[in-house]
């Protein structure tokens, strides 16, 4: 999983963008060392989608989900995000987040 993936959502898509696919963190909160994608996502409106995916410099693939699954991984996103340092919890206008491999 490389580059950048859109995911549908109502009115809105989840805009992915994966930094390391192989890192270990503990945190107190999981309880054990885990291995875990780091990524950078944000909320974008799927007109902003549409012009990423049409740039033909574009390395981004589209990922069609069920709005409940999307819902999920934001929460999921949004939680891990917590887990970090305060000044890693973000860049720019992108959160960054972690998922479990």
């Amino acid at each position: 999983m490389d580059g950048n993936s859109a995911m549908k959502t109502t009115g809105q898509v989840i805009h992915i963008w994966v930094l390391n696919s192989g890192i270990v963190y503990s945190s107190s909160a999981v309880g054990q060392s885990t291995l875990a994608i780091k990524l950078l996502y944000r909320l974008i409106s799927q007109g902003q989608a549409e012009k990423i995916l049409e740039d033909i410099n574009c390395d981004a693939q589209e990922l069609s989900l069920p709005a409940t699954a999307i819902e999920e991984v934001v929460r999921h996103l949004d939680e891990s995000n917590l887990l970090l340092p305060g000044s890693e919890r973000s860049l720019k206008d992108w959160k960054v987040g972690l998922l479990k491999r």
